[in-house]
């Protein structure tokens, strides 16, 4: 069973599903509204609607279920590339920080937006997870630190990553039980 550490944005996801319920009630009143009517062309773009609509609030809520980092037990999940996460063996995390970095907003007008991003520093001496490919619009992973844009996440803050902090000594504490047992 995972634990969440750190959620996908809300805000985001709120607002895409705003659109959708946006989408839904057009797509219905359209299909309403034509149904008994002589306009295959009202029908269609009803139907149509509607479809978007629900397969958009289908994938709205698989998103709102896959966080950006959980826990195991025995490995940091991140899920910087999509659907599966990367398990990282807990015990080479040292700690997360938080930085700035590129949004990486679509538009012109975004070009130069940053975001508050969290680092998560990987121990040098696992040289294997120093480097891994990951969405870059979700994060980057380059010489043993995971940097995730802010733009995916929660809202992220000192409080959030001293909680991080937090778990991550605890989990790391209880790993020497864990394979003793």
């Amino acid at each position: 069973m995972r634990e969440v550490w750190l959620e996908n944005n809300p805000r985001m996801l709120q607002a895409a599903a705003l659109l959708a319920l946006v989408f839904l009630l057009v797509g219905g009143g359209a299909l309403l509204r034509y149904w008994s009517a002589d306009s295959p062309v009202g029908r269609v773009a009803g139907i149509s609607l509607l479809s978007g609509a629900i397969l958009g609030g289908l994938l709205i809520a698989a998103m709102w279920r896959i966080p950006r980092l959980a826990f195991d037990g025995r490995h940091l999940l991140a899920y910087v590339q999509g659907t599966t996460p990367i398990r990282v063996p807990i015990e080479i995390v040292e700690c997360f920080l938080m930085g700035q970095g590129p949004a990486l907003l679509p538009g012109e007008k975004h070009a130069r937006t940053e975001t508050t991003t969290l680092v998560i520093k990987l121990s040098d001496r696992a040289e294997e997870w120093s480097h891994h490919a990951v969405d870059y619009r979700l994060a980057a992973w380059c010489d043993s630190y995971i940097t995730i844009r802010g733009t995916w996440t929660e809202p992220l803050n000192l409080a959030v990553v001293r909680r991080l902090n937090e778990r991550l000594l605890e989990a790391q504490r209880k790993l020497p039980q864990q394979m003793a047992s």
